[in-house]
């Protein structure tokens, strides 16, 4: 140990040369208050890295993207299903029989207003 303690103090000329140059450099420099805070060191290594977060966030993004695929690819079977030609037979027919509800309903509806109205008059049917 105490030869440890003589090396340290005993440098060589290149080693004292380095130490100034150092010095020089770093001479007018600030360390910010939360230089030797280890968090804070891990997070800016964390930020500034970026290999490991930029891949997390690229298979967050393909997974999202093959979800949309799949989801596509799902509505577009779906869909497929419902254009045979039984299907929109069956859809023609149902919307002919609602056309055709709604006009009676009209029909119906105007009738009975007419009568109503020859009601209040007096008339008779």
């Amino acid at each position: 140990a105490e030869e440890r303690l003589k090396r340290k103090l005993k440098t060589s000329p290149k080693g004292q040369a380095r130490k100034a140059k150092h010095l020089v450099a770093e001479k007018g420099h600030v360390k910010p208050a939360n230089y030797l805070d280890s968090h804070q060191k891990i997070l800016i290594g964390i930020a500034t890295k970026g290999g490991m977060l930029s891949s997390v966030l690229n298979s967050v993004a393909n997974c999202q993207r093959q979800a949309e695929e799949r989801l596509k690819r799902s509505v577009v079977m779906v869909q497929a299903t419902f254009m045979s030609k039984q299907a929109q037979e069956n859809y023609r027919r149902m919307k002919l029989t609602h056309e055709e509800a709604q006009d009676k309903q009209v029909v119906i509806s105007t009738l009975v207003e007419r009568s109503h109205l020859r009601f209040h008059r007096g008339e008779k049917a």
